[in-house]
């Protein structure tokens, strides 16, 4: 008699990848049978329901950490954040010796060295490494202020300036100098 699937090979334990893969597996099968029930009801988006519950599903597998109480849908993901508790730094940049929890910190860090601005302003030609950083340099140009100091008045780019901006109200003074002359 011969093995009806002769080139399965039989695991006795499940690598993370695969279990991510059954998982996802679970919530598609799962998914269609919510989309045959819901699909026709008046009024509504077609994936709207199954949306709602692959949504719920995530959160019942959700993986949280023992350190802090953040949640996170895949081990994976837990992993990386838990290298924030343990100090743990994989990633360490060959020119300077800088280290970090994710390669893409790295790969962003490689840039100083690089001198590497991908990100120019099309008013001044002022370039950057990140597109955020391009973002933020072009309120100089709109003139756009979103953050208001609600004692004075002041307007700022930035929330981080109305909050140094507010010590000047609060005649709060974090910074000390431990010099004696």
């Amino acid at each position: 008699m011969s093995d009806p699937e002769p080139c399965r090979m039989k695991h006795t334990e499940d690598t993370e990848e695969q279990r991510d893969l059954m998982e996802e597996s679970e919530e598609s099968e799962e998914l269609s049978g919510v989309e045959e029930e819901h699909h026709d009801k008046p009024g509504e988006k077609p994936l709207s329901r199954s949306k709602t519950f692959v949504k719920k599903r995530r959160a019942e597998k959700s993986t949280t950490c023992t350190q802090c109480g953040k949640s996170f849908t895949t081990k994976r993901n837990l992993d990386v954040h838990m290298r924030i508790h343990t100090g743990e730094k994989l990633f360490t940049c060959d020119q300077c010796g800088k280290s970090f929890t994710q390669t893409s910190n790295l790969k962003k860090h490689m840039m100083i060295h690089t001198g590497e601005r991908l990100h120019a302003c099309d008013q001044c030609g002022k370039s950057f490494t990140l597109s955020s950083h391009l973002k933020g340099h072009m309120k100089i140009h709109t003139g756009e202020k979103l953050f208001t100091c609600d004692q004075c008045g002041k307007s700022f780019t930035q929330s981080s300036n109305l909050n140094v901006h507010m010590r000047v109200h609060t005649g709060e003074k974090p910074f000390t100098c431990d010099q004696i002359y």
